[in-house]
């Protein structure tokens, strides 16, 4: 459990000495290292025991300290065993105040059809107060028996006052009952809004769908949690992490309606510096909205504190759709629907304005990019980019293409070529690989997620979760990485670079690389202990191995045993 929850935080004034085991530091000038000592939140010694117990004020032998264990202002020994110590993971990419609206309502992933979803949402609204709305969040028509999801028409017959809601896994696509759409004032003659469109009948009526930005019109109608809710849920949720051994995360918050949220997402930025308290590891702002001007303005905010490990560094605008809506944006149409390729969600003019703003103000650049027409364009516009500013950015930042899912080799040569960063999600792989060969045919197919390739041509590769649409543990991703769950397994990477994704590559990705994803002397203090070394274990046994400990600047925010103790 998390020790913060537990009101017991161990923390490591006094030098903690790690010593035993395996210690992986991911620091090429130093794999590997027999201890590791840290002290007032900093990584102080790495290497061997004798030096690492005397930068602690240790004696350089064991057994002969008068000063240690439980004494008052005594360092303390962890003993590692045959467990395995490593950087603290870093998730590069998740929507937190998401994560706390999804705690709220009723989870769809466990239905396997049409009823069963009907099931779950009629129970729900047969118990619902009055003026109260129900959302189903984590439905996927795609392992649905039907492969639809719910009509309009069915959410109707569970009752025509109470607002229905049903959000994709993907964040990108909703279905409304005829109260919800009343309540969010979408009607037969609200157009479709730019970047989104509103399904229609064949006779020209209301389906219910909402696709992309109709869809954070609908999203936005639904009442959020009372601000005390929103806060346990946030705490609930950053002990999650923790428990994952996340101690850095890439924060995607909205400024304005642009977003899954829609217009409440407007808070989101607002909500998690009321927050901030509930965030026990180091967060860096990735802000989508319109105005640029927003994002500056939030660097003088409680959001952007360095020496608190909080900063604001990037702006997030989104290119296209998802590939389970059909909105990914693709040169030709979908294979098993040939009369869709797929949508842009903002003029590329408008794309281009944003970039350049955001880049002469020294802002790290992330554009979401899900089909290789979207991945070509975003590519298109960071070399042209490039071409007008090669020198005059007030700093050396690095841009970042977040999914970047349906690739070509031409694109992975140039993601490499511009030195943009693919910032990846490996369990996208996991939620759909039964049904990707299909939707893309046999020749792109092979292109999707392609990181060996991507690692291969000496691209930084960043993984990210991009919680609530995936799970936050980077063990399942990373057994994902080395096996791919059997889905175009030619692009498999070993277990070192999986690892490589969660920490030194992320901290690159994140432009923290001087401060954290290697355990390296002067670096923050943010480690994870494993049950098991990944790099040594057979891939098959990954998803058995544990997080043991997360420690944060020093800090130990989640330790196993104290739940196994149950304190």
């Amino acid at each position: 459990m998390s020790r913060l929850a537990a009101g017991e935080v161990a923390d490591d004034r006094a030098g903690v000495l790690y010593v035993g085991g395996s210690i992986i530091t991911m620091d090429p000038r130093r794999p590997g290292a027999q201890a590791v000592a840290t002290r007032a939140g900093r990584i102080v010694a790495v290497g061997s025991e004798a030096d690492c117990r005397r930068s602690i004020g240790m004696s350089a032998t064991p057994g002969n300290d008068t000063n240690t264990g439980d004494a008052p202002g005594a360092p303390r020994v962890v003993d590692l065993g045959s467990r395995a110590l490593l950087p603290g993971f870093h998730d590069v990419h998740l929507h937190p105040l998401p994560m706390a609206f999804y705690e709220h309502h009723l989870d769809l992933t466990p239905c396997v059809s049409v009823k069963d979803v009907l099931d779950a949402i009629g129970d729900r609204v047969r118990r619902a107060g009055p003026g109260e709305w129900v959302m189903g969040v984590q439905i996927d028509h795609e392992k649905l028996d039907e492969k639809r999801l719910p009509t309009r028409q069915e959410l109707d017959s569970l009752s025509e006052d109470v607002p229905i809601v049903l959000f994709r896994r993907d964040g990108h696509t909703a279905m409304g009952s005829s109260a919800a759409l009343r309540g969010a004032q979408i009607t037969e003659q609200t157009p479709d809004p730019e970047g989104g469109a509103f399904g229609r009948e064949s006779d020209g009526s209301l389906s219910g769908l909402c696709f992309e930005s109709a869809a954070q019109a609908l999203i936005g109608a639904v009442p959020v949690p009372s601000i005390d809710a929103l806060r346990d849920a946030t705490r609930r949720v950053f002990e999650r992490l923790v428990a994952n051994g996340i101690t850095s995360a890439g924060v995607v918050l909205q400024t304005d309606s642009e977003g899954p949220a829609g217009e409440s997402g407007a808070l989101e930025t607002i909500a998690m510096q009321m927050f901030l308290d509930e965030v026990p590891i180091a967060i860096n702002a990735i802000l989508a909205g319109a105005d640029i001007d927003k994002a500056l303005a939030l660097r003088d905010s409680q959001l952007h504190d360095p020496a608190s490990a909080r900063r604001v560094e990037g702006i997030k605008i989104y290119l296209d759709g998802t590939l389970g809506a059909r909105t990914a944006r693709m040169h030709q149409p979908y294979s098993d629907d040939d009369s869709q390729s797929g949508m842009f969600t903002i003029a590329r003019d408008e794309c281009a304005r944003r970039m350049e703003e955001a880049h002469l103000a020294g802002l790290q650049i992330c554009v979401h990019a899900i089909g290789d027409a979207a991945n070509d364009s975003a590519l298109d516009l960071f070399a042209e980019l490039k071409a007008r500013h090669p020198d005059d950015a007030p700093t050396n930042t690095k841009h970042r293409i977040e999914h970047a899912s349906v690739l070509s080799r031409s694109a992975v040569e140039r993601f490499a070529e511009l030195g943009v960063v693919a910032a990846v999600q490996p369990l996208f792989i996991r939620s759909e690989r039964q049904w990707l060969p299909l939707r893309l045919g046999p020749d792109r197919v092979k292109w999707v997620y392609p990181f060996r390739s991507l690692r291969a041509a000496g691209v930084t590769v960043a993984g990210a979760s991009d919680a609530p649409i995936e799970d936050t543990s980077v063990l399942a991703a990373i057994h994902t990485c080395v096996t791919r769950n059997g889905f175009e397994t030619q692009e498999c990477i070993d277990a070192t670079e999986a690892l490589r994704l969660y920490t030194s590559s992320a901290a690159d990705a994140s432009l923290t690389a001087d401060e954290v994803g290697t355990i390296t002397e002067g670096k923050r203090a943010d480690l994870v202990l494993l049950t098991r070394d990944p790099t040594a274990a057979p891939a098959d046994h990954l998803l058995s191995i544990e997080v043991d400990l997360t420690v944060s600047a020093g800090r130990e925010v989640y330790a196993r045993s104290a739940a196994q103790l149950g304190s």
